[in-house]
């Protein structure tokens, strides 16, 4: 079972100074790896003696931070000082807020005019590649139909010519023609043969010898 501590436990915990590490630190420990059959703070509390006893703490406390550091000309009282840049060299204008766009929704599958024929580049760049070629296809549009609006109006303030379709009295007689002769008689001489695959009642066909071994064709004649 854990047992968590208060928050005085704590502070007194994080506060001791027993001269070895407080249990938990990630940080580099030197020689601790070689150090084997003893609990974490007793090593590291020998560790720190050891450095104490060879000066290397002490050496390192008198040093001045990056006193010899090549860099020197860019520091300041031993310290980095922020490098002024007056002339904005470090703006990028992709991302400059005046020229960004507005972001895509996270896996919209929606139609993005001409998205399905960029390959090897990311979704945001194709999506803007694309809506970028769709916008300026819409404004050389938007030009084409601006400079043909007077045309157009033009053309159309002109007087149509009537048709004179209505007027072809040709077509109007043949109308009429086939309207009256479209049912007549028509008298269809014995002698003429019968349609092919006809399947029709001829007399005396049938079971008699005007049929038998004859062609159809004379068959039907002599029944007819």
């Amino acid at each position: 079972m854990f047992v968590d501590l208060t928050r005085p436990e704590r502070d007194d915990f994080l506060s001791q100074t027993t001269g070895c590490l407080i249990p938990g630190y990630t940080g580099h420990c030197p020689t601790l790896k070689f150090k084997i059959g003893k609990r974490y703070g007793a090593n590291t509390q020998e560790i720190m003696r050891e450095l104490s006893d060879r000066g290397v703490l002490k050496r390192h406390v008198a040093d001045q931070y990056r006193q010899a550091d090549p860099l020197q000309a860019m520091l300041t009282n031993g310290q980095f000082s922020v490098i002024e840049h007056a002339k904005g060299q470090t703006r990028d204008l992709k991302i400059d807020s005046a020229n960004r766009c507005r972001r895509y929704i996270l896996g919209y599958t929606g139609y993005i005019p001409g998205m399905h024929f960029r390959y090897g580049t990311s979704f945001r760049r194709a999506a803007d590649a694309s809506v970028d070629d769709f916008s300026r296809r819409m404004s050389q549009e938007a030009s084409r139909r601006a400079l043909e609006t007077p045309l157009r109006a033009r053309s159309r303030s002109a007087p149509r010519l009537v048709s004179i379709r209505a007027r072809d009295q040709v077509k109007t007689s043949l109308d009429q023609y086939c309207q009256h002769n479209k049912f007549q008689e028509a008298h269809i001489s014995p002698e003429f043969p019968p349609i092919a695959g006809y399947t029709g009642h001829i007399p005396r066909v049938k079971g008699t010898e005007a049929s038998l071994s004859q062609r159809y064709h004379t068959a039907a004649k002599r029944g007819l």
